[in-house]
C-alpha cells in the first residue's frame, strides 16, 4: 500500500510538471492512473505523460538518473561501450594483446617495448576518465583532492616498476629520476607550449590566473632547490660520508611531501576561489556508477602495472635497437607517450579559450610529479631498500632549472600568445637534442 501511495504521488507530481511545461490549459483528466499488476510492477493508463513528467522533473531539479535504472544488461552495454569505445584513443588498446604475446613468446625487446608503449597511451587516458567518473559521486572538495592526488597515477606506477627492479639493478634508479624529470619537462614545455601555440593561433591574446601560476611556479622553484643541493653534495664530494646525498634526499623528500599537503589545503580550502577557473565546467555523464568506477579503476591500474613491467624489461634492449641512449628513451620518448592524453586535452581547452584549464592540466601535473610523485618514490625506495636520491646529476638538473626559469618568466604576467608557445617548444627541442647527445655512465 505504501508503495502504491508513493507511486501515485510521483505520478501526480510528474503530471503537474508536464502541465506546467505544456501550459496551464492541460486538462486535469490527463493525470495518469498508476496501478499495480500481479507482479508488483507499476502500470499506468498514460505512460507517456509519466515518463515525460519524470524527465522534466529530473531536468528541472538536476536529479541524476541511476545507472541501473534500465537494468543490468543495458548498464553493461552502455558502460562497456563508453569505457572501451568512448574515444579514438582506445583504438590503440589493440596493441595490448600483442604486447602480452610478445612477452609470453619472448619476442625482441624492441617489439615488446613498442607495443607496451603504444598500449600505455589509451590506458593513461582511460584512467583519467575513471577518476572523473568517481568524482561524480563525492563532494567537490574530495573530488578535487582525488583528482589532484591521482592525476599522475600512470607515472607513479611506472616509477614503482623501475623502483622495484632497482633493488637488484641500481642503474634502473636513474631511469626513475629521468622519467620523472622528463614528465616535468614534457608538461611544462611540450604540453604547455603546444597549448599556447594552438590557442594563440585562434585567439590573439589569452589570459590565465596569475595567482595560481605564481603558486605553481613557486613550488617548482622549491623542487629545483631540493634537487640542487644533493647534486652539489655528490659532485663536490663535500658530504660528511658517502650517504650524505641519500640522507639529505630523504629528509628533503619529507619536506616536499609536507609542502604538497599544505599546497592542497591552500588550493582546495583557503584559496579555492583562486583556482576555480582551472576546473573544467563540462562534467561527464555518470556512466559507471560509484562501484563500477572503483572496480574498473583497480582493473586498469593493474593492467598499467603489467605493461610498465614489460617496458622495464625491454627498455635497454629497445634503446639499443633504436640506436638512442637509454636516458633519451626514458626522458623524452616515454613521457611524450605517457602524457599524450593530457597533451590532447590541454590543447583542446586552449583552442576553446579556456587557458586556465589548460594551464591547470600542464603546470598542475608538473607540480604533482615534482612535489608528490618524486619525493614519494624516494620514501618508498627507502622502505623497500632501493637507495633512490634526488641527485639527478648536473645535466638533468640544468635542464630542469632552465625549464622552470623560462616557464616562470613567461607566465608571470598572466597573458600568453602564440609566440609564447613557440619559445617553450623551441626550448624543448633544444633539450631533447641535448639528451640525444648526452653521454652518461648509464649509457
Amino acid at each position: 500500500q505504501l508503495h502504491f501511495i508513493l507511486l501515485k504521488t510521483a505520478a501526480l507530481v510528474g503530471s503537474s510538471v508536464v502541465r506546467r511545461s505544456h501550459g496551464s490549459s492541460m486538462p486535469e483528466d490527463t493525470i495518469p492512473l498508476v496501478v499495480m499488476d500481479g507482479n508488483g510492477q507499476a502500470s499506468t493508463n498514460n505512460a507517456d505523460e509519466v515518463e515525460t513528467g519524470q524527465v522534466v522533473l529530473e531536468e528541472e531539479h538536476n536529479i541524476p538518473r541511476p545507472v541501473l535504472a534500465d537494468g543490468y544488461i543495458v548498464y553493461l552495454k552502455r558502460s562497456l561501450g563508453e569505457l572501451f569505445f568512448g574515444t579514438r584513443f582506445n583504438l590503440l588498446l589493440l596493441a595490448l594483446p600483442f604486447a602480452m604475446i610478445a612477452k609470453a613468446a619472448g619476442w625482441s625487446d624492441v617489439t615488446l617495448f613498442t607495443f607496451s608503449l603504444i598500449t600505455l597511451c589509451p590506458l593513461a587516458e582511460r584512467l583519467g576518465f575513471l577518476i572523473d567518473q568517481l568524482t561524480l559521486h563525492i563532494n567537490d572538495t574530495l573530488g578535487s583532492l582525488l583528482t589532484a592526488s591521482f592525476g599522475n597515477v600512470p607515472e607513479l606506477i611506472i616509477s614503482m616498476s623501475f623502483l622495484r627492479r632497482g633493488k637488484d639493478d641500481h642503474s634502473l634508479l636513474r631511469l626513475v629520476q629521468v622519467s620523472l624529470i622528463g614528465s616535468i619537462l614534457s608538461n611544462l614545455l611540450l604540453v604547455l607550449g603546444s597549448s599556447m601555440l594552438i590557442g594563440g593561433v585562434r585567439h590573439p591574446e589569452q589570459q590565465f590566473n596569475k595567482v595560481g601560476a605564481k603558486a605553481n611556479t613557486g613550488l617548482l622553484m622549491l623542487v629545483t632547490a631540493a634537487v640542487l643541493f644533493p647534486t652539489i653534495l655528490d659532485v663536490t664530494h663535500e658530504g660528511r660520508d658517502d650517504e650524505a646525498a641519500l640522507k639529505f634526499s630523504r629528509f628533503t623528500s619529507i619536506c616536499l611531501l609536507l609542502s604538497y599537503v599544505l599546497y592542497l589545503f591552500f588550493q582546495l580550502k583557503t584559496h579555492r576561489h583562486v583556482f576555480s577557473g582551472e576546473e573544467d565546467d563540462d562534467k561527464d555523464d555518470d556512466v559507471l556508477g560509484f562501484w563500477g568506477s572503483v572496480f574498473w579503476l583497480a582493473v586498469f591500474s593493474l593492467i598499467i602495472s603489467f605493461v610498465s613491467d614489460f617496458m622495464v624489461d625491454a627498455i635497454k634492449g629497445a634503446s639499443a635497437a633504436y640506436n638512442v641512449p637509454t636516458l633519451f628513451t626514458g626522458t623524452i620518448i616515454l613521457p611524450i607517450v605517457g602524457n599524450a592524453a593530457e597533451h590532447a586535452s590541454a590543447t583542446i581547452f586552449a583552442w576553446r579559450n579556456k587557458m586556465d584549464v589548460a594551464c591547470g592540466v600542464a603546470v598542475g601535473s608538473s607540480v604533482q610529479i615534482a612535489v608528490s610523485v618524486f619525493p614519494l618514490c624516494v620514501i618508498v625506495g627507502w622502505m623497500i631498500g632501493s637507495p633512490l636520491t634526488l641527485d639527478v646529476h648536473i645535466f638533468e638538473f640544468a635542464t630542469l632549472a632552465v625549464t622552470v626559469l623560462v616557464v616562470s618568466s613567461l607566465m608571470h604576467d598572466g597573458h600568453s600568445h602564440w609566440m609564447t608557445g613557440i619559445l617553450l617548444l623551441m626550448v624543448y627541442v633544444v633539450i631533447s637534442v641535448g639528451y640525444l647527445e648526452h653521454e652518461d655512465d648509464f649509457n
